[in-house]
């Protein structure tokens, strides 16, 4: 529909009547004007619609058949039992002529036989059999067909009598095969074996949907399905609404229902009967189109007299024009609806009466009741017409207007088939008031559809149909609901999670849970798709995510009844472990249990408490099996090769993999919040030129915030109380916090809030508290994601490990060997993750640079290329079907330029390490743009990447508005840094979390050690050039030795070590505005707490070393404020002089360097020796080789102390 949409308002700006066509629109009062002005536009500005279907074709079918069996070729040892069946369905579907069907029935059986899936390998064996299928191949399908019936035998199939006369075809058609087909041996070992070949070989049995389905006593005088203990009412408040008649226990079943009409998921249209949505292996098609299959006969007859007579050549265009299973559903409601009245004239006369009903509270009631399989409950569902901008409500009437063009003119529910076009559709008496009904249903489905699901062991659950449910639909929403839905097929039980008092009105959810969806989230999804701002109790009380709040062990409970709740909760991790594998089948007394543990929680918590959510989420897992499994050969126990050898239709062999002593087929289990269908593909019409398919994503991201929990001056470093006064702080996590928050509540468009790691080490703070508060900072944050940084390995894998396994957001990175770091390796750490925003599927892929290795402390892990590591990933996210991917990584600037230019599939990297400032205009403040907002690199396909990075330190965060179009590609960027300065609000919560830490910081701020009468350099100067910072710390090292150490020497010389040697990355902030240094200037002013000793090092080696240290370094940096390596040496007691003009390896000037001597009373300077041994006071960092300084490496070393000590 994008291209009409986009040729259309090409028309309207052209005629420059844009704004009349949209002016006129607004003023319309019903659906069916709506649609009579949209037919209107359309042939006025000579717009027609191109009808597309795919059509039964012998070469699609052929093309499927093969890919199956190369599917079954390639991957013999462990071929994918549901893609192979899942391709033979579609050669099924669409399959022209029955040769061609009977092979493809035929080559399916095989892979059914392979599943131990006998019953339905014997159906498809019989298709085949009973249509065209060759004479030559027919004693194998027999052959099959025998072993299928001995082995749903027992004990002995060889003496039923269907395998006898079975065997008997065997015998008759052997010699018309060829007897070079190598398939003539199993036939012969079938006809004299099979009593052997019979053994452990056990079926697969589906079970079914419903056999775990609820029985209710359906006693409610007004509402069909549901019991007396609910009622609906009506206020101006609430509108429709569920009310409890008495107090309703957990676990209770308050109804059963069916939806009205219940649609598949597409990607369910060769995996499910479209009638009945069962999972079916043996489906067979309809007979004329290719978009529908069935488990049977009787459902292809139901569907095709209940609705599939008019759908069959309607369906197809409407999938080719991409408008998604929702309008199948609005298709579906009409052709229900006329079919159920009648005709057009008895469904219109039906919804006058409706319509002129005058008691609110029973409109779309029937005879008196509540009736989910009449039209009248469907009709009267909420719509929210008026809260619906123009551009929404235009979209809607294109795509009616679409639909009934296809009923006019491909069925004959208008009474007769129209030939001519969109001319003759506006004039017939029907048309328009069909259009109105399929314009209502696009606004109703949005607000009232739910889903159906199959949930799974090892998944969240899949959405296999939407349904809708008029009962359901007046349910209102709450973000902690009393009731939860639960699936049995095609019917849906409302089950009460929590205690319901009556007169009380019951609350379901919509998909937006306060356990694991923040509050401003909620409320955008809310306000976006049903059009109201949440005001629940955990919406008004601001309730945190799930892990930040308080077990009943925390509350103010007496200890009687804390021992009461843990006596009631033993079980809990026991049934969580054999739900989480299925194993509830046998054990019924589970439900009861937790109902138990459920009702003793909510007499004595407070909510929101950890444990109502635990035993909230068991029960559901273990309260209903649903199916829905895969058959992937993993699933399948005691695998061996059994009949290792099937036909793909032409008489070739094949291998394939056969399992024995299977088991009986298990149902899946989730745990996981019952969330509606996402519909918001269907909404989001832009205002300008009425075009879909588009859609935005507002990025927001920070990057190396570096321990900066509190306020910061404009040079990133502790905000002084005059700085504060003059209002002239920056950032701080507070700040952040709320300009997320502000941000997540007022955009138009979905936030995505990224985090590229390096959220460790940097300030007192972090040395103090170290992984604990910036996990609490974290949680407070909530980033989607974050990925890790190098500083993130400062104090070793171990220490990561509790933050990775805590924080409430994914952590990310793709390229790490963790193969010698077991913890590492089985925390929650994962290489990317998938998120569904709006329906679309975006993937974030994290990634670190090696430098890591050289820098941080990482042990055992090794850190691999990012540009390999990316591909890989990139690929393995394009085969799930994600077409939007992102990296969030950390390895600078510069390389994040070569990683854009070489990965093929990304659409924009979120970066950090560098500190670089990205910025479009005008600097905002004192840091340089060092490029544009975002960098474009351009790949060698022409395909456009877009690279960002935010500074650091929480003074900016990064804002970028993407727009995609419906294939997933980027057509528009816009944004900037948002400069987090005063202006900007402290969040209260974040500021009050920090008070709980500031006790120890304010202790090290009242601890002089000494004091500066000049300014200290930072890190800017310090890593390019000698600085007073350096010479301060290096001479303190010097002293720390002589005061300490001196007893130990001869009296008669100075010191026993003259040198001491520090990198320059040791240096994080400088230091200046007031004399006196404290231990929190120290810890502001020196990057960590490293140790120091004294190592015995040759002149020769100091020379390398030195060499090393300027290798990179060009008079050029001296100005640069961007990132720059920290690998320059300062030193005390060396004098050294460089020419930065010359090649890395020969910068030290010839005959410069000179040392101070230590072997003697007065301290002066000596050339270097090469060949003398000197000892050096230094850093643990360098003598364990980190930087690229290998050749100092386990030299001999004494320890001294730490640097903060």
């Amino acid at each position: 529909m994008d291209g009409i949409l986009e040729v259309l308002s090409q028309k309207l700006t052209n005629k420059k009547k844009h704004g009349e066509c949209f002016e006129r629109y607004s003023q319309l009062k019903t659906d069916q004007e709506r649609v009579i002005f949209t037919l209107n536009l359309l042939i006025d500005y000579n717009i027609t619609f191109p009808i597309k279907s795919e059509v039964k074709n012998l070469f699609q079918s052929r093309e499927f058949n093969t890919k199956a069996t190369k599917s079954l070729i390639n991957n013999p040892l462990n071929c994918d039992f549901d893609l192979i069946i899942e391709l033979y369905t579609k050669s099924i579907a669409y399959a022209p002529r029955s040769c061609e069907l009977s092979l493809a029935y035929a080559n399916r059986s095989a892979t059914l036989f392979k599943a131990h899936l006998y019953e339905d390998c014997l159906r498809d064996c019989e298709r085949a059999l009973k249509l065209n299928y060759p004479d030559k191949w027919k004693a194998k399908l027999f052959a099959r067909k025998a072993r299928c019936l001995s082995y749903l035998a027992s004990p002995d199939g060889s003496s039923d009598p269907k395998v006898a006369e079975t065997l008997e075809q065997v015998r008759l058609w052997l010699p018309k095969m060829d007897g070079k087909d190598s398939g003539v041996k199993l036939v012969e070992k079938t006809l004299n074996s099979l009593h052997l070949m019979s053994q452990s070989e056990a079926a697969f049995i589906k079970l079914e949907d419903e056999r775990h389905l609820p029985s209710i006593s359906a006693d409610n005088e007004e509402i069909c399905g549901a019991t007396s203990a609910v009622a609906v009412e009506f206020s101006e408040q609430y509108g429709k609404y569920v009310r409890a008649t008495r107090d309703i226990k957990v676990g209770e079943v308050l109804a059963v229902n069916e939806g009205y009409a219940t649609v598949l998921m597409l990607d369910k249209i060769y995996t499910h009967c479209t009638h009945c949505l069962k999972q079916t292996w043996s489906a067979i098609p309809c007979n004329f189109c290719v978009y529908a299959v069935f488990c049977s006969e009787e459902c292809r007859r139901d569907a095709w007299e209940g609705y599939h007579q008019v759908e069959c050549r309607i369906t197809g265009p409407i999938v080719a024009m991409e408008m998604n299973h929702m309008a199948l559903m609005a298709l579906r409601l009409l052709v229900s609806a006329v079919k159920q009245a009648g005709d057009l004239q008895a469904l219109k006369d039906l919804l006058i009466g409706i319509d002129f009903q005058a008691d609110i509270r029973k409109n779309g009631f029937t005879y008196g009741k509540l009736d989910g399989s009449k039209y009248a409950s469907v009709y009267t569902l909420a719509r929210n017409t008026e809260r619906r901008s123009v551009p929404d409500l235009f979209g809607r009437s294109l795509n009616a207007v679409f639909i009934t063009y296809l009923l006019a003119t491909e069925s004959s529910i208008l009474g007769e088939q129209l030939k001519g076009g969109l001319p003759e559709v506006l004039s017939h008496p029907w048309a328009t008031f069909v259009g109105g009904l399929v314009m209502r249903h696009l606004q109703i489905i949005p607000s009232n559809v739910h889903s159906v699901t199959e949930d799974n062991l090892d998944q969240l659950p899949i959405d296999r149909a939407a349904a809708l449910m008029p009962f359901y639909s007046l349910f209102n929403h709450s973000c902690n609901p009393m009731v939860d839905r639960r699936s049995f097929g095609k019917k849906i039980a409302m089950i009460a999670i929590s205690p319901i008092k009556k007169g009380e009105q019951i609350f379901d959810n919509y998909g937006q849970h306060y356990a694991i969806t923040l509050k401003a989230k909620r409320r955008q999804k809310l306000l976006q798709q049903y059009h109201f701002t949440c005001s629940c109790q955990a919406c008004t009380e601001s309730w945190p995510l799930y892990g930040s709040y308080k077990s009943y062990k925390d509350q103010e409970l007496s200890k009687t009844v804390k021992k009461e709740i843990s006596h009631a909760l033993t079980k809990l991790d026991q049934y969580y472990a054999l739900a989480t594998r299925g194993d509830v089948e046998d054990k019924p007394e589970m439900i009861e249990n937790l109902g138990n543990m459920l009702k003793l929680l909510y007499k004595h918590v407070n909510l929101p408490c950890t444990e109502v959510n635990n035993v909230v989420e068991i029960w559901k897992k273990v309260s209903v099996l649903v199916n829905g499994l895969p058959l992937s050969t993993d699933q399948l126990n005691n695998q061996k090769i059994s009949e290792n050898r099937t036909d793909d239709g032409s008489g070739n062999i094949v291998q394939s993999k056969s399992p024995q002593n299977c088991s009986l087929l298990a149902n899946g289990l989730s745990l996981s919040i019952n969330q509606p269908i996402d519909l918001n593909t269907v909404e989001n019409y832009p205002v300008e030129n009425f075009k879909n398919g588009e859609w935005k994503l507002r990025i927001i991201h920070t990057n190396d915030m570096h321990s900066r929990f509190n306020q910061t001056s404009k040079s990133s470093t502790d905000c002084n109380e005059k700085d504060t006064r003059e209002q002239r702080c920056y950032g701080g996590f507070a700040r952040v916090a709320s300009k997320v928050r502000e941000i997540n509540e007022t955009s138009t468009s979905p936030v995505l809030f990224l985090n590229a790691g390096d959220n460790f080490f940097g300030t007192p703070w972090f040395e103090i508290h170290r992984e604990k508060i910036v996990l609490e900072m974290m949680n407070l944050l909530k980033p989607d994601a974050m990925s890790l940084g190098n500083h993130e390995f400062e104090h070793g894998p171990k220490m990561l490990v509790p933050f990775i396994n805590n924080v409430n957001a994914p952590v990310l990175c793709c390229n790490l060997d963790m193969s010698k770091e077991p913890e590492l390796q089985q925390s929650k750490l994962r290489p990317y993750v998938e998120l569904s925003i709006q329906g679309h599927q975006v993937g974030i892929i994290g990634y670190l640079t090696r430098e890591t290795m050289d820098v941080a402390q990482v042990d055992n892990v090794k850190i691999l290329d990012e540009i390999d590591c990316l591909k890989k990933n990139v690929k393995e996210l394009q085969d799930k079907g994600v077409n939007i991917i992102i990296g969030l990584g950390h390895s600078g600037y510069v390389r994040d330029l070569e990683i854009a230019k070489a990965v093929e599939g990304l659409d924009l990297i979120v970066g950090g390490h560098t500190n670089t400032f990205l910025y479009n205009g005008p600097q905002p403040d004192r840091e340089k743009p060092e490029g544009p907002y975002p960098t474009v690199v351009v790949q060698q396909n022409g395909r456009k990447v877009y690279v960002v990075q935010a500074y650091a330190y929480t003074k900016y965060l990064g804002d970028l508005e993407v727009t995609f179009d419906a294939e997933g590609e980027i057509t528009h960027v816009e944004g900037n840094p948002i400069l987090i300065n005063h202006k900007v609000p402290e969040a209260n919560d974040v500021v009050e979390a920090l008070d709980n830490y500031r006790k120890e910081i304010r202790e090290l701020g009242e601890k002089v050690i000494g004091e500066t009468l000049v300014p200290l350099d930072g890190p800017t100067k310090c890593k390019v050039r000698e600085c007073n910072s350096a010479n301060l710390l290096a001479d303190a090292m010097i002293d720390y030795n002589i005061v300490h150490q001196l007893h130990a020497h001869e009296n008669d010389k100075w010191t026993d070590v003259s040198i001491a040697i520090v990198n320059s990355g040791s240096f994080k902030s400088p230091f200046g505005g007031h004399s006196k240094i404290t231990m929190n200037d120290v810890y502001s002013i020196i990057a960590y707490d490293d140790i120091i000793g004294i190592v015995s090092i040759t002149g020769r080696h100091l020379l390398n070393a030195f060499e090393h240290g300027v290798f990179n370094i060009t008079y050029d940096d001296f100005d640069r404020t961007e990132y720059v390596e920290g690998r320059l040496l300062l030193t005390s007691g060396i004098k050294i002089s460089y020419d930065l003009s010359k090649p890395g390896g020969s910068k030290i000037v010839p005959n410069s360097v000179f040392v101070r001597c230590a072997d003697c009373k007065i301290p002066v300077y000596e050339p270097l020796d090469e060949n003398k041994t000197y000892k050096v006071i230094t850093l643990d960092f360098l003598h364990k080789g980190k930087d690229g300084f290998d050749f100092i490496a386990d030299l001999p070393w004494r320890s001294l102390g730490t640097i903060y000590r």
